[in-house]
């Protein structure tokens, strides 16, 4: 076995068509896992429970893959239920734990979440989906952790950059962080494929030991993402500052355009959680 031969075949996209089989390599997964781990600060005396699916490359990889080049012990929940949840990080004296932002919020409205004694944990990650300052900002409050996030794609192995948990708060938990290690990103002209100017936006691209070979038997899928300079084009609309940071602006497909401007969704969703109308998580 070598450590680009493939490990497994990890479906995507099924709700925007049928899915593709991602071609997903040993050196990928298992150093995907082991950067994002870092970014957490994970080590051997750690405990992470983890809801996140062994189907997804989040729980199979980042989960899995990510505690064993820790050492770390690993709590795995077959279903995610925001009471086991709880229960466990107390139970287990979790240090770690991670999920998608519909986790967290629930756990948060969870009667039992008043008297859990979660003293214990440290860090709390979220990707996935957009992530609210405000529910961030709200844990960090109530249980003492550090609140960080995620961002990637199943076809990068999954993680394409995270924040760190010595960065400012607003940047902890304000942006998707900068690059794991040795992944290059590059914002680019949806039309030229081009770099633009920093703070501009544009579609994330990514590319390095972390990309797919390519999907499963599907030849013209795999030249449509990658191109010729082997970058990866996610379809997100993203801006990526000075420093490194990256911001998700939204879909490249789901970009507005109304009286020749831009509008993006992402804009939009943000400025309704600030709202005073708008139902906030507990």
């Amino acid at each position: 076995m070598r450590p680009n031969d493939f490990a497994q075949i990890q479906d995507t996209s099924g709700t925007t068509g049928f899915p593709k089989g991602v071609l997903l390599h040993h050196h990928g997964l298992v150093n995907n896992a082991r950067f994002t781990m870092q970014r957490m600060g994970g080590g051997r005396t750690d405990v992470a429970v983890w809801p996140l699916p062994l189907f997804h490359t989040a729980g199979c990889g980042m989960g899995v893959l990510g505690a064993l080049s820790a050492r770390a012990t690993l709590v795995y929940l077959t279903r995610f239920d925001p009471a086991l949840h709880l229960e466990l990080l107390e139970s287990e004296r979790a240090t770690i734990t991670c999920g998608v932002p519909t986790m967290f919020i629930a756990m948060l409205g969870h009667p039992d979440s008043a008297s859990r004694d979660l003293s214990s944990l440290r860090v709390a990650g979220a990707g996935g989906a957009p992530v609210s300052i405000e529910m961030a900002r709200e844990w960090e409050r109530r249980f003492g952790v550090r609140f960080f996030i995620v961002f990637g794609t199943t076809e990068c192995s999954p993680i394409i950059s995270a924040t760190r948990l010595d960065d400012p708060p607003e940047t902890r938990i304000g942006t998707l962080g900068t690059a794991l290690p040795h992944t290059d990103m590059m914002i680019a002209d949806p039309v030229t494929g081009h770099p633009v100017p920093v703070d501009t936006v544009g579609e994330l691209c990514a590319r390095g030991y972390l990309l797919m070979h390519g999907y499963f038997d599907d030849p013209q899928a795999t030249a449509a993402a990658i191109d010729a300079n082997g970058w990866y084009h996610t379809g997100d609309l993203a801006v990526m500052s000075a420093g490194g940071y990256l911001r998700v602006a939204g879909r490249l497909t789901d970009m507005i355009i109304c009286g020749g401007e831009k509008i993006y969704p992402k804009e939009i969703e943000d400025l309704l959680h600030t709202h005073l109308a708008v139902a906030r998580s507990p």
